[in-house]
């Protein structure tokens, strides 16, 4: 049974590579047209950052309707292996979920060599507690896929999942590097996909 699960989650996320993909950031109103599943919620009511070390709890009220958020953190030039989350929040309850998340050069994901070339490190959240996942990097898209299902429905808030990256040493003080997310699939076990916000994120050198 694990391994039809796994082929199951493995052909939901060549779905989600497959796709036509608009780059976040040169159009995201078009590709959130065209998916008919998301939409740019204003980065301007994030509130506080939330600590790096906690993996999974959100601040109340920052946000009034379902709302996946990229993480905006601070690190250190040459930082080695730092986690970054997406964040789910007001979790409306779902059992598929497919997610392009998208990041700059020079950053690189971890990989997670036990599973593959492809596979990519990640840490599940309680958002995605229960789900069999499957999380692959696009290096030349610059694009990270991540699709799963679960055998119910979720609805606990959290982080969704956890990747890694270096800093590059070199890296100047100021340097940002932007994240954004597309949402494609969304929806619980017997139903249709929800109506689910996204909110860029970054990571910056201090």
């Amino acid at each position: 049974m694990k391994n039809v699960w796994k082929r199951l989650a493995a052909a939901l996320l060549c779905g989600v590579l497959l796709l036509p993909f608009s780059a976040c950031g040169n159009d995201s109103s078009k590709a959130e047209e065209s998916m008919g599943v998301s939409s740019s919620a204003d980065s301007g009511v994030q509130g506080e950052k939330l600590p790096l070390t906690d993996l999974t709890v959100i601040p109340e009220n920052t946000y009034s309707e379902a709302t996946l958020v990229c993480d905006s953190i601070v690190v250190e030039a040459g930082s080695k292996k730092i986690p970054y989350r997406v964040l789910l929040y007001n979790n409306p309850g779902f059992g598929f979920v497919g997610l392009r998340l998208s990041y700059e050069d020079p950053l690189t994901p971890y990989m997670d060599e036990e599973k593959g070339k492809d596979e990519m490190e990640v840490t599940l959240g309680t958002a995605m507690n229960g789900f069999m996942v499957s999380c692959m990097n696009s290096p030349q898209q610059k694009l990270i896929g991540a699709a799963g299902f679960a055998g119910s429905d979720c609805e606990f808030d959290g982080a969704m999942f956890t990747c890694y990256f270096d800093i590059p040493a070199d890296a100047p003080s100021g340097t940002v590097y932007d994240f954004s997310l597309e949402v494609v699939d969304f929806r619980p076990m017997d139903g249709e996909n929800h109506e689910v916000k996204t909110v860029k994120g970054s990571i910056t050198v201090q």
